[in-house]
């Protein structure tokens, strides 16, 4: 005992107590990398869950004694990551997650022994509704959806129907385009019978009115589809110049924009075109006829009616005799027939700006010169657009090429190494 006091004194307090700091520490480190080792990596089993959608699958993990943890306000479970298939396996079998919608499997969880024809109307409708929000839900922009669908019955000896009608609520990822909101009018519209895509209605919810589904608005489809091809257009004819000048004068040093005026209207034209001088003899008729005619005979006239007067008196006269010859030729004309359809979509004006950048120069002492690019070679790239956006003088066609100075400079590369 007093050994050991003597040697905490010579070793000293202090030294002591930095000793004993040491090893704690390193205990508490250790014991770390045992309890982080024996604690399973968990990962996202299912986020941006519903509370009772996170309720029902907490309480088949618990049924499957498989370890969780809540994140976020608990939308988000996680589990051990080697779990996590057999799990979502485990749960799809159970219809979990809802997603706060109840598809088909509606029918499997009820008796239809002793239900009503209403109660089966209201499942059908219920089942639709749900089936076609899981539909839309696995869109790449949507992050959950709820439809409504109203099927009126046709009553019994009415000749009027009404229309049936949807409207769906969408939360989505950034903003829809035009062809994805037709996209989904017509998902929907195809899944009933009798609902035109024009009956259904979509909000977002921000409450934005991203179709209107009164029925009355096949005028905004058509000029929405006609924009969508407009800018559709435009979009390819930018692409494939920017494309095409990136060669030529380098990525990022050439701007064009792209306005483009399509024809619509959808003609048919037919022509029937005669050529008289082209006559071909279909049918050649000839009809020959000879008439014979002789004086009055057997005829009663007042001479051989008289008293006294002989048979043959009032029998002479005069004898006609002729023939005629009738010839009837049939020609058959040459006839072109053309018919000429137009479809919609034709070029009507074309107009493309082009800002092109200069080039830069490093004087050898660091500092970047600006050098405007030459006439000629403003012309030059005028004509390869010209000739890269099918330019016609006759439609009326504009293209300009401008080169000014660009905002950002680009970074020049050293002595000796690749710029790209």
């Amino acid at each position: 005992m007093e050994s050991l006091t003597k040697l905490i004194n010579r070793i000293g307090m202090p030294r002591l107590a930095a000793m004993a700091t040491v090893a704690v520490l390193m205990l508490g480190f250790f014991a770390f990398l045992i309890t982080r080792a024996q604690t399973p990596n968990l990962a996202p089993l299912y986020s941006g869950l519903s509370l009772e959608d996170s309720s029902a699958i907490l309480t088949e993990l618990q049924t499957l004694n498989i370890p969780y943890e809540l994140r976020g306000d608990g939308d988000t479970i996680l589990i051990p990551r080697d779990q996590i298939t057999t799990t979502r396996m485990s749960l799809a079998g159970e219809g979990l997650p809802t997603r706060g919608q109840v598809g088909y499997e509606i029918f499997d969880q009820q008796s239809t022994l002793g239900a009503t024809s209403f109660v089966q109307n209201v499942n059908n409708v219920r089942a639709l509704e749900g089936e076609l929000a899981r539909t839309i839900t696995s869109l790449t922009r949507i992050k959950s959806a709820r439809v409504h669908l109203v099927l009126p019955e046709r009553e019994l000896f009415r000749r009027e129907r009404k229309d049936p009608s949807a409207s769906i609520v969408l939360s989505v990822r950034g903003e829809l385009s035009t062809g994805e909101i037709r996209a989904i009018q017509h998902l929907v519209a195809s899944a009933i019978e009798g609902l035109n895509p024009s009956r259904v209605s979509i909000v977002d919810d921000r409450g934005t009115l991203l179709a209107s589904g009164t029925g009355d608005d096949q005028t905004g489809m058509v000029a929405a589809q006609a924009e969508e091809r407009t800018l559709g257009f435009e979009n390819r004819m930018r692409t494939r110049i920017e494309d095409m000048l990136a060669n030529v004068v380098g990525a990022g040093r050439a701007r064009v924009e792209v306005a483009a005026e399509l024809d619509f209207n959808r003609s048919t034209r037919t022509e029937e075109i005669f050529n008289p001088e082209s006559q071909v003899v279909r049918s050649t008729q000839l009809r020959e006829s000879e008439n014979l005619s002789g004086g009055l005979n057997g005829q009663v006239t007042v001479a051989n009616e008289l008293p006294g007067a002989s048979q043959g008196a009032g029998s002479s006269g005069m004898t006609e005799q002729g023939t005629s010859t009738e010839e009837v030729i049939n020609y058959e004309i040459s006839k072109t027939t053309q018919t000429a359809v137009t479809e919609a979509g034709a070029i009507k004006r074309l107009s493309v700006a082009v800002v092109v950048d200069g080039s830069y120069v490093d004087d050898g002492q660091g500092n970047v010169i600006y050098t405007p690019r030459s006439a000629d070679e403003i012309a030059q790239i005028l004509t390869l657009v010209r000739s890269a956006a099918g330019y016609s003088e006759a439609r009326g066609d504009s293209v300009e090429v401008v080169n000014m100075q660009f905002a950002e400079r680009p970074e020049l590369a050293a002595p000796g190494t690749d710029q790209s």
